[in-house]
């Protein structure tokens, strides 16, 4: 599906940055920060559920007929994983437009780890697919004019990666739609005191982070009867989440120790909850704590890539080693025994969101950057369309 943007921001007008985007994975993370911003876009939004081959053709097609008919100063692919990747840059290269990569984490390990995990089950379809997956990322990479990723602590993972020289590679955060209101804390009446962690299974870095928090807050759910855990996800990596879960609890304390599954409102997840827990050791700028902050609640996470530029610690949350168990379980025992500190927190997290996250702020800095790295001039002044 083609989304044609064309919005003003403010009132003011200015010659626009003209792109050609494609995705398959939350087409809002593209599209909006383009519409607040004034560029002059067309989204192309692949259907994830479709083949590869289905999805590759569509993008061709729509790609060729958006190219034919327009200039554009740059095509943008979101995440330029595998073939989607491979396919935006041959259309650059054919049409002569610079080809950048908005990267919202370290795609190559991502896929280079799910081939290996494949290996070691002996599912070879699966792992020759990622290694190709792996492979076309790297190519993407290496013929793009620039990457912008979503954590300034991906910029050098990215520039060995790809090949490009550091100020060919430029962070810009992902952004956070507004609109959810922040909760407000329970003031430790005594009710039931809700420890959440929301995740993807699929990943074998996030089941690992998983099962660090199941096994980190364990002696708080033995010893406090009034505090459940939640861990909301889905992925190839649940059963043995399931499995942790039994090997490490029982009775009561099993009961207290919830693992849903998918669940469609997220949102209401994130209003029951008192602490937001969350560790991996992939995820590049990880949009669960962004909603958690949004939400107003407290974040005990660890430091994996972007998640330092999301929480600032004893600020906007709380730090800790990826591999100290004891000091995340000794930081969700704080903020549950101290509701004004989890209002203090939650409050700075949702306010520092608003104010780094919205679409318009992340937009207007995209489009810089997007601009600095094809050479596109924007200038004040009445909008003339692409250049």
């Amino acid at each position: 599906m083609n989304d044609e943007v064309h919005a003003g921001a403010g009132g003011r007008r200015r010659e626009r940055l003209s792109v050609l985007g494609f995705t398959e994975l939350r087409p809002e993370e593209l599209r909006d920060p383009l519409l607040a911003a004034d560029a002059r876009a067309t989204v192309v939004e692949l259907d994830p559920d479709r083949g590869v081959p289905s999805r590759c053709y569509r993008q061709a097609v729509d790609g060729v007929r958006a190219l034919r008919g327009d200039r554009y100063d740059a095509v943008l692919v979101y995440n330029g994983a595998g073939p989607m990747g491979l396919v935006a840059a041959g259309l650059a290269r054919a049409f002569g437009v610079p080809l950048v990569v908005r990267a919202n984490g370290d795609l190559l390990r991502q896929h280079r780890e799910r081939a290996a995990a494949f290996r070691r089950e002996r599912v070879w379809t699966r792992a020759v697919a990622y290694a190709a997956y792996a492979f076309a990322t790297w190519l993407t990479y290496r013929l793009a004019a620039g990457v912008v990723p979503v954590a300034t602590s991906l910029e050098p993972v990215l520039a060995r990666q790809s090949g490009l020289p550091p100020e060919r590679v430029r962070a810009v955060p992902g952004p956070l739609r507004p609109g959810r209101t922040p909760r407000a804390s329970d003031g430790g009446d005594g009710e039931t005191l809700s420890v959440l962690s929301v995740t993807n299974l699929g990943y074998e870095g996030k089941y690992r982070g998983a099962r660090a928090v199941l096994t980190a807050l364990a002696p708080v759910l033995r010893a406090r009867e009034e505090v459940e855990l939640v861990v909301a996800g889905d992925g190839r990596y649940l059963e043995d989440l399931c499995r942790d879960r039994d090997r490490l609890f029982e009775g009561g304390v099993r009961e207290r120790v919830r693992l849903p599954g998918f669940v469609d409102d997220v949102a209401a997840c994130y209003a029951a909850a008192d602490v937001f827990c969350y560790a991996s050791d992939i995820d590049g700028y990880p949009n669960v704590v962004l909603e958690a902050q949004a939400a107003g609640l407290p974040v005990v996470a660890t430091p994996t890539y972007g998640v330092t530029e999301q929480v600032t610690d004893g600020e906007t949350g709380v730090l800790v080693p990826a591999t100290d168990r004891a000091a995340m379980r000794e930081a969700v025992e704080r903020l549950l025994a101290d509701p004004d500190e989890r209002e203090r927190l939650g409050r700075n997290g949702a306010e520092r969101v608003a104010r780094e996250n919205d679409p318009a702020v992340v937009g207007e800095r995209l489009v810089a950057a997007v601009a600095a790295l094809v050479g596109a001039s924007l200038t004040e002044g009445e909008a003339e369309g692409p250049s």
